[in-house]
């Protein structure tokens, strides 16, 4: 079997010689909506939060105490578990943060992945 060759890209001359747009021009040829979303995560229109370990506790504790009350379901948590968890997390976050469901929904599902890779390591 003969080496594998690098792929050869073919370009064309006004691709090689048409300047690159300023970041100024990139943003004025764009609508606010565009910029805003520039600023989220790739395919997605939740911004992103940065989680403080303060916080991570926060989600993880206010999850246990919605658990107790009854608000799991066979799935995970209830809409109102959630709303809950949420709240909870704003007002421990503070004002300069926003706190939405989805957030938390992600977080722990990193939670749990990380969770089983530690299980799968520690076996």
């Amino acid at each position: 079997m003969p080496p594998l060759l690098p792929t050869r890209h073919v370009f064309s001359v006004a691709s090689l010689t048409s300047p690159l747009p300023t970041p100024s021009q990139r943003s004025q040829s764009q609508t606010p909506s565009q910029q805003s979303q520039s600023r989220m995560p790739r395919g997605s229109n939740i911004p992103r939060l940065t989680w403080t370990p303060l916080m991570e506790r926060a989600l993880l504790e206010s999850l246990v105490a919605e658990g107790k009350r009854g608000q799991r379901s066979d799935n995970g948590y209830k809409k109102t578990a959630w709303e809950t968890v949420r709240s909870e997390l704003q007002h421990v976050a503070g004002p300069a943060k926003i706190v939405n469901t989805a957030s938390c929904k992600i977080k722990l599902d990193s939670f749990k992945k990380d969770f089983r890779e530690y299980v799968q390591l520690v076996s």
